[in-house]
């Protein structure tokens, strides 16, 4: 971590050793200032939770829209879509447990593979659209972002957390700046509401 602030340093100043210091929250900020500019971005999240395995994000995302393809370290695989306000889940039986508290397992079989629209406004929306806004991923890892040799914008991230004894270790990469996105809603979908009412 302090060999890539050393070089995210030597990056945006016109030279290692001129202009004035700049504290490691300095940098995060213009890092975090000069991608949020920026059209779009492809990023590759990898998480390890000890004693329960591994998962992976894959998505592409704008200042207003994304898409991604998760597998759980939990169980779960699923796609989510952000378009226009509004957040569309299709995914296993474990990955609609997840996105949506207390769901019944029965419940969660028979919409397996159907896709699910979460509107803004509701309780699960902040949630399940995490990560697929270049704000919310940047937000997300501002504290870990990484740097290398040549780069305009961050070209990673890395933290180990651990909560209550269990070791958490997150780590992605960040590519593909400004490349052409298209994010469009399923043509059909199940609203949340209809879920609940299913679940009683």
């Amino acid at each position: 971590m302090a060999l890539a602030i050393v070089l995210a340093v030597c990056a945006l100043l016109s030279a290692c050793g001129s202009g004035s210091p700049r504290s490691p929250k300095d940098l995060r900020a213009s890092l975090v200032a000069a991608a949020l500019t920026q059209k779009s971005v492809h990023y590759e999240k990898d998480v390890e939770v000890d004693m329960e395995g591994s998962g992976t994000t894959t998505a592409d995302v704008t200042a207003d829209s994304g898409v991604a393809q998760v597998v759980s370290p939990y169980g779960g695989v699923a796609e989510i879509r952000l378009v226009d306000e509004t957040v569309y889940v299709s995914g296993d039986a474990p990955s609609l447990e997840d996105y949506v508290p207390g769901l019944p397992r029965a419940v969660a079989n028979g919409y397996a593979g159907k896709w699910i629209s979460i509107p803004k406004g509701d309780a699960l929306y902040a949630y399940v659209s995490e990560g697929l806004t270049l704000g919310s991923i940047l937000r997300d890892v501002r504290s870990d972002l990484l740097l290398k040799r040549g780069s305009k914008f961050p070209t990673g991230f890395s933290r180990e957390i651990n909560p209550s004894g269990e070791f958490t270790l997150t780590s992605g990469m960040f590519s593909h700046w400004n490349e052409p996105v298209h994010v469009a809603a399923p043509a059909n979908s199940t609203p949340i509401a209809t879920l609940r009412l299913d679940a009683g």
